[in-house]
């Protein structure tokens, strides 16, 4: 009864009042799960759009280190033609494509077959 008094005597607002402003834990939910739809949805749209371009990027990388363990396999006389596969046993590239099979042709060209 006191600490009723002491704040109406000193003019603090006291948060049980009628007269209260702000939101209601109900409201804060609400708009919370409606930004969490808005970014999954969003998510899910760039997902797509970037997974393709990403995927095209990782092969035409892939494809220049193929070239350049080719290369190396060359100068320390090994011949062609050569796969990944060879090239990754020999310790030319330290792990084996996961997006794609490659194949060196005796004329130097990289064959790209994507899985």
């Amino acid at each position: 009864m006191r600490m009723l008094e002491f704040l109406k005597k000193n003019r603090c607002r006291i948060l049980a009042h009628n007269g209260q402003k702000g939101f209601t834990f109900i409201e804060v939910m609400m708009v919370i799960s409606i930004l969490g739809s808005l970014m999954a949805i969003t998510a899910m749209s760039t997902q797509q759009y970037m997974g393709d371009h990403g995927k095209k990027a990782a092969l035409a990388v892939e494809k220049q280190l193929i070239a350049s363990a080719a290369t190396a396999h060359l100068k320390d006389g090994g011949t062609l033609p050569v796969t990944d596969h060879d090239l990754y046993r020999e310790k030319y590239i330290v792990a084996k494509s996961v997006l794609a099979d490659y194949v060196v042709d005796s004329e130097g060209n990289i064959i790209q077959t994507p899985k």
